[in-house]
């Protein structure tokens, strides 16, 4: 909250000369007096920021104060710019507040919660949008066609999806070595997401998440993280998740949008409308959860339920992840725009959407051929972690690409379009080997009986066979 000297080093200076003004000068000496005789500031200036900096604390703790700020805005004495970066700093705070215990320290010393915190944004985004409300509704002295583009970029500027500020915090992070415990507001929700049902607030995610990320997939870039907030704002398709919580609830959906990783897969951001820190369910932010590449994307995508699909992005996405053909069968959008819905009750999150046959036509490709073959041991391994995890069975399909079959066995997908008909068949190599045909023939026997022994001296008769026919 204390970073807009840095962030917004213009709008910190006008907040500054804001609460000097209101104060006073007498709050100024006040401050400057105890702090000049120790040693911890030695100019005006200085002891200007102190007060500046106690008077934003107090808005979060107390009541009187940030009335008087919000009455303030109402009146056109704070600048709107300088608003909006308190009101993200503020955003950023509570984003800390949730995810280190430094931070709840910090708040618990400066008497702060998350809840008057959150009350504080509540109110001057009301008082924001109640001058906002006034400058459109006043007489104007211009025509109504004059008007009408300042109106409309008066609106465009109340409300914003994405942080301005975003990518400059990530590069600060990534130059002080990614420090832990750091949390970034993305934006807020955008307008197709409301639109689905989603309640409008602030997404954040955990920059320890994002070390992660980009440790564990070397195609998303720092410059790649930096465009996240372009997904949830823009998306091209977005998915009800399969995934639940340990409640059994499923709160996310899966977002692809345009931005593509290093390697040309288009990006995905999982989205958790009602995510879980420190034990604790938050209802007044939304957080990314991870975001990612699949090598199986369309295996993912065609077995989920679609919520929304852009009427021009999503057909070239879906041949961008349509590696089975390359892109070459036939793909057709039977609808588009939103057709899920979110609504929400208590602390749980309804989510729905269409089946993805419904919503899409996808012609034969009789170039391809796909059968199942037993999994390699790093598939089992990780097929078996995700398991343990608690993992459904259509995650792991869906991820890895391999399923156990009736017996317990890890299968996986083998492509056979390389393979080729062979006019020396079994019935033209019987007709060769006349022990293979018997073998064949004690091999069903052996299949319907469950008699090894048959097996056994099938295979000695055929592997003697073989070695008088080299």
């Amino acid at each position: 909250m204390y970073d807009l000297a840095e962030s917004a080093p213009d709008a910190w200076a006008d907040f500054v000369s804001y609460v000097v003004g209101k104060k006073g000068e007498d709050a100024v000496r006040q401050a400057y007096e105890p702090y000049s005789s120790r040693g911890l500031i030695n100019t005006i200036a200085a002891a200007q920021e102190e007060v500046a900096c106690d008077f934003l604390g107090d808005m979060l703790s107390s009541e009187d104060t940030l009335h008087s700020f919000t009455r303030d805005i109402e009146r056109g004495m704070v600048k709107r710019n300088t608003v909006q970066k308190i009101l993200d700093a503020i955003r950023r705070f509570i984003a800390r507040l949730r995810g280190t215990t430094t931070s709840q320290r910090v708040a618990r010393d400066m008497g702060i919660t998350i809840t008057e915190a959150t009350r504080a944004v509540d109110m001057i985004t009301r008082a924001m949008n109640a001058t906002a409300q006034q400058t459109t509704t006043a007489p104007a002295q211009q025509s109504d066609m004059e008007a009408a583009p300042e109106q409309a970029a008066r609106r465009a500027a109340a409300s914003y999806s994405i942080d301005p500020n975003f990518a400059s915090n990530i590069d600060t992070w990534e130059r002080e070595g990614r420090p832990e415990g750091e949390s970034f507001v993305l934006g807020s929700t955008g307008e197709v997401l409301q639109g689905l049902g989603a309640i409008e607030s602030d997404i954040y995610m955990l920059g320890d998440k994002i070390s992660t990320i980009m440790d564990e997939h070397p195609e998303i870039t720092l410059d790649k993280i930096k465009r996240i907030p372009e997904i949830l704002d823009d998306p091209v398709l977005i998915l009800k998740s399969k995934g639940e919580n340990r409640g059994g609830q499923n709160t996310r959906m899966v977002i692809f949008g345009s931005v593509k990783a290093q390697n040309g897969q288009p990006m995905l951001a999982v989205l958790d409308l009602r995510p879980v820190e420190n034990h604790l369910v938050l209802d007044d932010m939304q957080k990314v959860s991870s975001v990612y590449t699949r090598s199986n994307a369309w295996n993912y995508v065609s077995d989920s339920e679609i919520m929304y699909a852009d009427a021009k992005r999503t057909i070239p996405l879906l041949r961008t992840i349509d590696l089975r053909s390359n892109g070459e069968r036939s793909i057709e959008l039977q609808r588009s725009g939103s057709m899920g819905s979110i609504s929400y009750s208590g602390q749980n999150v309804n989510l729905s959407g269409v089946k993805f046959s419904d919503l899409v036509s996808v012609g034969e490709d009789v170039n391809t051929k796909f059968s199942l073959t037993r999994a390699t041991a790093d598939e089992i391994a990780e097929a078996e972690q995700m398991e343990q995890d608690g993992s459904s069975r259509e995650d792991i399909w869906a991820k890895i690409g391999v399923i156990r079959d009736a017996a317990g066995n890890w299968l996986s997908e083998l492509d056979d379009s390389g393979m080729k008909y062979s006019r020396i068949g079994d019935v033209r190599f019987a007709q060769i080997f006349p022990d293979y045909a018997e073998y064949q023939q004690l091999m069903k026997k052996m299949l319907a009986t469950n008699n090894g022994d048959e097996i056994v001296r099938a295979s000695r008769n055929y592997v003697g066979e073989g070695l008088k026919h080299p």
